[in-house]
């Protein structure tokens, strides 16, 4: 569904991607974990059309999207849950909901799916989302994101600031998306959470791929166990 080739990612002077590859099937939930300044937020920014590579390729659905605007790639059903949230902070909940639906029309039964899945969106609907805890924010960036009903989300750091209960919480909704069709990559720092629920996994360490695998396996490799396990 989704193939990186080969890229590279500068900010001025300064490589922060250098060669990355990798890529995501259908149906998976694939994670990039690493180390802060490893490169994994802005590998999500130059897939999701924030940040033009210096060179490489990135495909979805087999169409070329390295240098595509971002309004036009979530129109082609890749929508990115940034990290820090980004919520509408002076915009109801319910008027940030609708925001990840403006390129199509929202359906009652869509926000219906959405407080299903986060009840306290539903309780919160009327609230200005800047009045909201950490996690309910979360939940409503997750929730916007859904909205647009993508092929594939970008999650970018969903644990950030988090106490461990909220963690546990946001990380059963991903497994819940994914349950209902959704393809999922996840950058993480909380290794740990991000392995146990991904299908397959890419070490990342100062812009390079250092290690790829399954999920279970790199559980059980002593050098990650080491380096972002807390093994």
């Amino acid at each position: 569904m989704l193939k990186v080739s080969n890229l590279h990612v500068s900010y001025g002077a300064i490589t922060a991607v250098r060669g990355v590859s990798f890529h995501v099937n259908e149906g998976e939930i694939v994670s990039l974990i690493g180390a802060n300044g490893a490169g994994k937020t802005t590998i999500m920014h130059a897939i999701s059309g924030l940040l033009k590579p210096a060179s490489g390729s990135v495909e979805f659905l087999d169409k070329e999207i390295s240098t595509t605007p971002p309004h036009k790639i979530i129109a082609h059903g890749l929508v990115q849950v940034p990290e820090g949230r980004r919520v509408f902070a002076k915009m109801t909940v319910r008027e940030n909901l609708a925001m990840g639906a403006y390129l199509r029309k929202a359906k009652a039964t869509d926000y219906q799916e959405i407080y299903a899945l986060f009840p306290r969106l539903y309780e919160r609907r009327r609230q200005l989302a800047g009045t909201l805890s950490g996690g309910e924010q979360q939940m409503l960036a997750i929730g916007r994101a859904l909205m647009s009903k993508p092929k594939m989300l970008l999650m970018d750091e969903p644990s950030m600031g988090l106490s461990p209960i909220l963690v546990k919480e946001i990380f059963r909704i991903i497994k819940e998306c994914n349950n209902a069709g959704v393809t999922i990559l996840l950058v993480e720092q909380n290794a740990n959470m991000a392995l146990s629920v991904s299908d397959r996994a890419y070490v990342l360490e100062t812009g390079l791929v250092a290690l790829a695998g399954f999920a279970d396996e790199l559980i059980s490799n002593d050098d990650v166990r080491k380096a972002y396990l807390g093994a």
